[in-house]
């Protein structure tokens, strides 16, 4: 184990020295671990192919003539004009059934006078309550009763029930009051017979008459369209860079190095497992590393 970390120490001291004099942190592997090697890789770049609308034929406007279109239809032709008719009319009658009022509606009004009562009430005086009176000395049964003054005082408290007094008052139970009566009117009934309409004059229009006749007429001119022609595309095949081309550090196996000044102790030379991991005549040189990375 202790050679294992002499190892690595040796290692990293190689790199460091080799950053020094060789070039730029960007020349050497970040966060390398002593004791690993590392080789700078080239990654292509990865594309994908997509599929995309193309224009083939931009959207235009063209114009095109429309010929007129005929058909059969009908023309009203004037046979006899109208003309102005006047008459007189008779009177028309009518029977109607009359109501007539015989006694008109009356209104009765009755003043019914208010209604009193007497009621007896108790009014409240003085409301229950409490108070101190003083005593004739004798025993103390009550322990929370207090006590008088050593000459013999002795205080009590008791209820004194509320006070009433008797009042008469007078209400009035129901106010006075109107009542109105309707007696309705007495009516009869009779018929008779009233002009509807007086005699009068009548005017009566006599439309025109007219004929039908078929002709060829046009149903639809001839005319100029302006219209649209939408846009033509193709499907076209498209290539994108979904992560460009780069250089990375990636692990590369090789046999672990051991600084020439860090040797294994004499009692570990037995370990063939560890000599053939920290060989010191096996340390690449920082030049050729370089070289790779180039």
């Amino acid at each position: 184990m202790r050679t294992i970390l002499a190892a690595g120490a040796a290692l990293t001291a190689v790199l460091v020295a080799g950053a020094c004099s060789a070039g730029t942190p960007d020349d050497f592997p970040p966060s390398a671990l002593p004791g690993h090697c590392y080789q700078h890789v080239f990654v292509p770049a990865v594309t994908e192919t997509y599929q995309d609308r193309a224009v083939d034929v931009p959207a235009h406007t063209a114009t095109r003539t429309i010929p007129a279109v005929y058909g059969d239809g009908d023309r009203q032709v004037l046979v006899r004009e109208g003309r102005t008719e006047r008459y007189l009319a008779p009177a028309t009658y009518r029977t109607v059934t009359e109501t007539e009022v015989v006694r008109p509606e009356t209104t009765h009004t009755e003043i019914i006078p208010a209604e009193y009562e007497t009621v007896v009430e108790h009014v409240l005086v003085r409301e229950a309550h409490t108070e101190w009176r003083r005593g004739v000395p004798g025993p103390v049964s009550d322990p929370d009763m207090p006590r008088g003054r050593p000459y013999g005082d002795i205080l009590c408290l008791i209820d004194v029930p509320a006070e009433y007094r008797v009042e008469r008052r007078r209400y009035m139970r129901s106010p006075e009051r109107t009542i109105q009566e309707t007696i309705p009117a007495e009516v009869r009934t009779r018929t008779r017979e009233v002009v509807e309409q007086p005699a009068h004059e009548v005017i009566r229009e006599i439309p025109p008459i007219y004929s039908t006749v078929r002709e060829r007429v046009i149903v639809q001119p001839e005319r100029v369209e302006t219209y649209t022609i939408e846009a033509v595309y193709r499907v076209v095949t498209r290539t994108r860079v979904v992560t460009p081309s780069r250089f990375e550090w990636r692990d590369y196996e090789c046999r672990r190095v051991q600084h020439p000044h860090h040797r294994r102790p004499p009692q570990d030379q037995g370990n063939d497992g560890e000599r053939g991991a920290l060989d010191a005549g096996k340390i690449p040189e920082l030049g050729a590393a370089k070289a790779l990375r180039g």
